[in-house]
């Protein structure tokens, strides 16, 4: 992509092609004629403005008339998009250059041009308006709003998953399906702090340059008859762990642990410390890996 398309992609839309779509503060709010957009709906409300699928499909044909979409997982009993709690999820191809996005809706056309949408502002196309969304969002104390802002940072968290899967070739469905057996629901029902704790073992995952095995191990240095030898990977319960705490501490504190920030903070501190698959005792004694613990402890804390 050259840096002229990256701009022609990220042209401001004139403002006969930007709609207004109210979002009332609370679900529960009543419904009544809006002077701001004209239409019936729940008030008080902030408008959002927003760019229709057409002319973000003109915008996307001007720069590149060879761009493509495409499901990142097809269903095989029917051959078309699979869609995942609710969401389609989406590889899009610009000028050469593929980026992931994700839509929802009541149906296929609905999720198809969402997905469209989200994908191309990966792009740049209607970032300025998504921004001033986002800012929008942030600024209104009125009740409802917290919910407006949770709900983007879910999708911002389940495009991370994504774009991760995509990088590593990891199977979506699979993800999915596990993320179900972890968590107890799908991610589209999911919190920010499921979403992070999941997105936060799935970088954990990424093998390291150092973990090639195939890479030749340096040959060790000679070390004299009275110096202690090195201490062991971490790993197995005893073992200090890089940040100085045992696989048995963590655990200590993740049963401690009663609210679900604390227990994100000691996740992403025993994933750092290459523990996650050290074996523990859980509350009742059964030993299973200290991170199978944290995730129970996650789903039994307070928000």
């Amino acid at each position: 992509m050259t840096p002229e398309q990256a701009l022609a992609l990220r042209a401001p839309f004139p403002p006969e092609q930007i709609g207004k779509k109210p979002q009332p503060y609370k679900k529960d709010s009543p419904k009544g004629n809006c002077g701001e957009c004209g239409q019936r709906h729940g008030l008080p409300a902030m408008h959002l403005s927003f760019v229709g699928h057409a002319h973000v499909t003109d915008r996307l044909l001007s720069v590149d008339p060879d761009w493509t979409w495409e499901p990142m997982a097809t269903d095989p009993s029917t051959g078309g998009p699979l869609v995942v709690g609710g969401d389609l999820w989406i590889r899009m191809t610009v000028c050469g250059v593929t980026r992931v996005g994700v839509g929802d809706g009541q149906n296929s056309k609905e999720r198809i041009g969402d997905a469209i949408r989200n994908a191309a502002m990966r792009f740049g196309v209607g970032l300025d308006l998504w921004a001033k969304e986002s800012l929008t969002e942030g600024q209104h104390d009125a009740p409802g709003g917290d919910v407006s802002r949770e709900k983007q940072q879910v999708r911002q968290l389940r495009l991370d998953i994504a774009s991760l899967a995509q990088t590593h070739g990891w199977d979506l469905t699979v993800l999915g399906q596990e993320f179900v057996q972890t968590h107890g629901v799908e991610s589209s029902s999911a919190t920010p702090e499921m979403l992070v704790a999941f997105l936060t073992e799935l970088r954990a995952r990424v093998p390291r340059p150092d973990d090639d095995p195939g890479a030749t191990p340096p040959d060790p240095e000679p070390t004299p008859a009275d110096t202690p030898p090195p201490p062991s990977p971490p790993g197995v319960a005893g073992e200090p762990a890089p940040t100085g705490k045992t696989a048995d501490e963590y655990r200590d504190e993740l049963v401690a642990a009663d609210t679900k920030p604390a227990v994100i903070g000691l996740m992403r501190g025993l994933e750092l410390a290459s523990l996650g698959e050290a074996q523990v005792a859980d509350e009742t004694g059964e030993v299973v890996a200290l991170r199978t613990l944290a995730a129970a402890r996650l789903k039994a804390a307070k928000p």
